[in-house]
């Protein structure tokens, strides 16, 4: 709950931010291109750790897993967009040894 109220408080704008299930959000950030995208899950990283620090119940968390995506000036669906939002988390999660991936397609053109 406490790391919802972050992550919303973070973006301050709760219209951009869904909760996609139990403690995995999604944000949708217009106008941002990977490399700011991937800043802005490095500073939130921060809050987000520095927040479960200071609950006895948190403090136990795993680590925060960060997957990104971005037009890179190509036309796409909205669908799309999530899913290799998706396989970035999941690639963070499972094989990589970093927790913020960004989805890379290998064309800009889609």
């Amino acid at each position: 709950m406490a790391l919802g109220v972050t992550i919303r408080d973070y973006f301050a704008s709760e219209s951009l931010v869904f909760e996609l299930g139990k403690g995995c959000y999604a944000a949708v950030l217009p106008g941002t291109d990977a490399g700011s995208a991937l800043k802005v899950a490095v500073d939130l990283d921060d809050v987000l750790t520095t927040t479960a620090s200071l609950y006895k119940d948190l403090s136990e968390e795993p680590p925060f897993y960060f997957g990104i995506s971005a037009r890179y000036d190509r036309v796409i669906f909205p669908d799309r967009l999530y899913r290799e939002a998706f396989a970035a988390l999941e690639e963070a999660q499972e094989r990589s040894g970093s927790r913020i991936l960004a989805f890379k397609p290998a064309s800009a053109i889609a």
